[in-house]
C-alpha cells in the first residue's frame, strides 16, 4: 500500500489523484463512491481526509470485505459525528455567528477528545465482541 503524506485541512483531491496516492485503480475508488463509503463534493473532488480512509478501506477489501458492506462503517461513523455535534453544540455556538478564536479552539479540542474516546470505545466493543466468538 502506498502511504500518502498528510494533506492540509480543507485540501481536495480528484478521483485519479486519490487512486494514485493510495495505490488502487480509479475503478476501485468508483466502487467505494458507489457504495457511499466516500463522498465527493459537487465538483467530483474528495476531501484530503479520504486518503487515509481509502487506505484503510483498501486493506479491508484485501481481507475480503466487499465495498457495499463497508457502508455500515460510514453509517456508524456518521452517528458518532452526530453525538460529537450534539455534545459540542454549546461550545460551537450558533451557525453564522462570529466566534472568537479561543471558543473555536475549545470546541475543536472538545470534539477531538470526544472523537478519540468514541473511537477507543468502538475498538474495545469490537474486540470484546470478537473475543466472544471464540
Amino acid at each position: 500500500m502506498t502511504t500518502a503524506a498528510p494533506a492540509q485541512h480543507g485540501a481536495r483531491v480528484g478521483l485519479e489523484e486519490l487512486a494514485a496516492l493510495v495505490g488502487i485503480t480509479p475503478e476501485q475508488v468508483g466502487e467505494l463512491t458507489a457504495a457511499g463509503v466516500i463522498v465527493p463534493d459537487a465538483g467530483g473532488r474528495f476531501p484530503a481526509s479520504c486518503i487515509s480512509v481509502v487506505q484503510l478501506l483498501t486493506e479491508l477489501m484485501r481481507q475480503g470485505v466487499d465495498p457495499r458492506h463497508l457502508r455500515m462503517m460510514r453509517t456508524a461513523a456518521d452517528r458518532q459525528v452526530d453525538v460529537v455535534a450534539q455534545l459540542t453544540s454549546v461550545l460551537r455556538g450558533r451557525p453564522n455567528t462570529p466566534q472568537d478564536s479561543r471558543s473555536r479552539e475549545r470546541a475543536v479540542q472538545s470534539a477531538n477528545d470526544l472523537s478519540g474516546l468514541l473511537s477507543r470505545l468502538h475498538g474495545a466493543l469490537v474486540s470484546a465482541g470478537v473475543e466472544r466468538l471464540f
